[in-house]
């Protein structure tokens, strides 16, 4: 038995539940942050923009049906769903990305899970 400074490995914490513990705090600091963040249309329209590589996103109007752009595609898709997780904490469904039509939609949808 592995003994220092009162730990034993009886007690101890493994390496495997250190990390799930992590990844537990890490999920509570998005949903925490997610509590006070607002989100802009014209800031989500912007790393929309990035994530696209597309400066024209910037000039559609909310109502603008953006899978019509030519620089869409399913990878588009699958692109725009990580980095809504990853900079607001939300996550969208495939069924759900499947039913957004407009920036708008999608913003709504957005902005209604950070709520």
């Amino acid at each position: 038995m592995f003994k220092r400074e009162g730990i034993t490995a009886e007690n101890s914490i493994s390496s495997e539940s250190l990390g799930i513990v992590c990844a537990k705090e890490i999920i509570n600091f998005k949903n925490f942050k997610n509590r006070f963040m607002k989100i802009s249309l014209d800031e989500f329209k912007r790393k929309f923009s990035e994530v696209l590589e597309d400066d024209l996103i910037l000039e559609l109007e909310p109502q603008s049906e953006f899978k019509n752009l030519e620089s869409w595609d399913s990878f588009s898709g699958m692109s725009i769903i990580a980095m809504v997780d990853e900079e607001f904490g939300v996550i969208i469904g495939s069924e759900e990305m499947a039913r957004i039509v407009t920036l708008q939609e999608l913003f709504d949808l957005i902005s209604s899970k950070i709520k």
